[in-house]
C-alpha cells in the first residue's frame, strides 16, 4: 500500500515461506523418482501378503513406478510395523497394517516397538475380512444355539482353537465367552492350520477362521459353519447366522490399510490416498479381494486414524480380560 513502509525482517521472513513452500511443492511434483518400498509385516504366500501384492501392483501402476514388497513376518505384525515406523517419511517406504498388528499387538506386547496413533501416517483402509465359527462334522452341535447350550451345561469342558494367544481367533473366543456368559476352554497352536487339524479330527469342538481357509473344509464336509463374526450375514455363507443373531452386539471385523511413517508430507498422503481409493472401488478388484477372504472397504486417512484408536481401546479391554499379555 502506498505510504506504508514494511519493515525488513517480515519481508525476508514472508520470502522464505514463500520459498520454502515453492521447495515443497517441487518436492511432491517430482515424487516418486524411484522405486518404493511396501513392507508386509507377515511371511509371503498367505491371505494378506497376495492382497498386499495386488494393491501394490495396481499402486505402481497409479504412480508409474515400481512398488516392491518386502516381506518382513515375526511377533504378529509387529516387527514390519516397527520398520514402517522408523522409515524417513519421504513417501518411499509404506506398510500393509492390519487390526492385528496397529490395534492389537499393543496390548499383547509389553514393548511393541511403536505408537499406532503417534508413529504412522494413516494413508486409507483397503479392505475388511470377518471370521466364521466351525466345528468339526462328527461333533454334535448343529448350531451356535447348541452348543452354548453345551457351554452352559458344562462348563469349562467346551474347549476351541486358535492360532495361538493373542490371535484374532482366540480373542474371537474370549469375546463369544463373555458377551454370552459362558466358560469356555482355550487351546492355543501354532497357527490356524494346525488347529483345524485337531477340529476336523473332533480333539477340539470348535474354532474361529478365516473364510478363505475355512471354506474348502466346509465344501469338504470336514467341518461345518454355524456362525459368522460380521454385523451382517456373509455373501459366501448367505444360509449361516451371525453370532450377533444369537448374541446381541458381537461383531469382529478385521481391516487391512496402507500406512506410512509419521510426518509424511500432506501433499504425498494425498497422492497416496487418491491411488488406494481408485484400487479399491474399481469394479474389477472385488474378485481379487474376496478370493482372500477380503471385502473392499475404503476408509480415508482421518477415519482410518479414529479406527485405530477405537479398536485400540476395544481389543485392549478385550486381551486384558483374557489375559494374553505376553512380556
Amino acid at each position: 500500500m502506498k505510504g506504508i513502509r514494511i519493515p525488513k525482517g517480515i519481508t525476508l521472513a514472508c520470502a522464505a515461506i514463500a520459498l520454502l513452500g515453492a521447495h515443497t511443492s517441487v518436492r511432491a511434483e517430482g515424487w516418486p523418482a524411484k522405486p518404493l518400498r511396501l513392507i508386509v509385516p507377515f511371511p509371503a504366500g498367505g491371505p494378506a501378503d497376495v492382497l498386499a501384492r495386488y494393491v501394490g501392483q495396481k499402486l505402481g501402476e497409479d504412480l508409474r513406478q515400481q512398488v516392491i514388497v518386502d516381506n518382513v513376518p515375526g511377533m504378529g505384525g509387529s516387527l514390519g510395523m516397527q520398520r514402517v515406523a522408523h522409515a524417513s517419511p519421504d513417501g518411499y517406504t509404506l506398510g500393509f497394517a492390519t487390526v492385528g498388528a496397529l490395534s492389537v499387538n499393543p496390548a499383547i506386547y509389553r514393548k511393541v516397538g511403536y505408537d499406532p496413533r503417534r508413529d504412522f501416517t494413516p494413508v486409507g483402509q483397503v479392505g475388511e475380512y470377518e471370521n466364521v465359527l466351525v466345528t468339526g462334522a462328527t461333533q454334535p452341535y448343529r448350531s451356535l444355539k447348541e452348543l452354548l447350550a453345551t457351554a452352559r451345561a458344562t462348563p469349562d469342558r467346551i474347549t476351541y482353537g486358535s492360532a495361538g494367544n493373542g490371535s484374532s481367533n482366540h480373542l474371537s473366543g474370549t469375546l463369544l465367552a463373555s458377551q454370552s456368559g459362558v466358560q469356555i476352554r482355550h487351546v492355543p497352536y501354532k497357527g490356524s492350520a494346525a488347529a483345524m487339524t485337531d477340529v476336523m479330527a473332533g480333539n477340539v469342538d470348535f474354532m474361529f477362521d478365516v473364510p478363505v481357509t475355512a471354506l474348502p473344509q466346509i465344501r469338504a464336509g470336514k467341518v461345518r459353519a454355524l456362525a459368522t463374526t460380521g454385523a451382517a450375514r456373509s455373501p459366501d455363507f448367505p444360509g449361516v447366522p451371525t453370532v450377533a443373531e444369537l448374541v446381541p452386539g458381537y461383531v469382529v471385523v478385521g481391516w487391512a490399510a496402507v500406512v506410512a511413517p509419521a510426518a509424511l508430507p500432506a501433499d504425498v498422503t494425498a497422492r497416496l490416498t487418491g491411488a488406494i481409493r481408485k484400487i479399491v472401488t474399481t469394479p474389477d478388484s472385488r474378485d481379487h479381494f474376496r478370493a482372500q477372504g477380503f471385502t473392499p472397504a475404503y476408509l480415508p486417512p482421518e477415519r482410518m486414524g479414529e479406527r485405530i484408536g477405537a479398536d485400540l481401546v476395544r481389543w485392549g479391554g478385550v486381551v486384558k480380560a483374557a489375559g494374553a499379555g505376553i512380556d
